[in-house]
């Protein structure tokens, strides 16, 4: 999926695209993080049961559904009463595997300004680091549409001597 994310930087930044790239980092998919215990959806197991219930797979057996579960994750797997799990290092707070931005000069704007006409971002990230999801898709109708850049300029404008640089973000 593509999408676009407007990164707030200090106006007077030194080094605009490492501040970008440390703002960004930490929702990077591809970076790893500690390995954690991630339950699976019961959507997923359903589809799981489904495919080799031929098999002979079923819900009942939780011990089979959990190997079967290993054996088409490659991951390390079990069950406790919170339900069926895998070990993952994935980092939960991934957004994006690729960003690009095409020119510091051509992509970047006082915050406060009004945003560029037809830039609806799906995210905004801002310099305390935190990521603003807004929701945005390729396919918004207009009010949807009218709503995204509502509430980018709400976020935008808490920012008066700051940059609002877009990124092109790919997931």
């Amino acid at each position: 999926m593509q999408f676009w994310t407007i990164v707030v930087v200090p106006a007077e930044s030194r080094d605009a695209v490492a501040a970008i790239t440390r703002l960004m980092e930490p929702y990077d998919i591809e970076r790893s993080v500690a390995a954690r215990k991630e339950y699976v959806p019961h959507e997923e197991l359903d589809l799981l049961v489904e495919v080799y219930g031929p098999y002979g797979l079923n819900h009942d057996d939780v011990d089979a559904v959990v190997a079967a579960l290993e054996e088409d994750t490659g991951f390390v797997c079990g069950h406790d009463e919170g339900g069926i799990w895998y070990m993952t290092t994935d980092n939960p707070q991934g957004h994006w595997d690729g960003w690009r931005l095409r020119s510091l000069q051509d992509d970047s704007w006082p915050a406060t300004a009004a945003l560029p006409e037809h830039l609806y971002p799906a995210a905004i990230v801002t310099p305390d680091g935190l990521w603003h999801d807004l929701e945005a898709r390729w396919d918004l109708s207009d009010e949807q549409a009218m709503a995204v850049q509502a509430r980018a300029a709400e976020l935008l404008a808490q920012y008066p001597s700051h940059l609002a640089v877009a990124l092109h973000c790919h997931s």
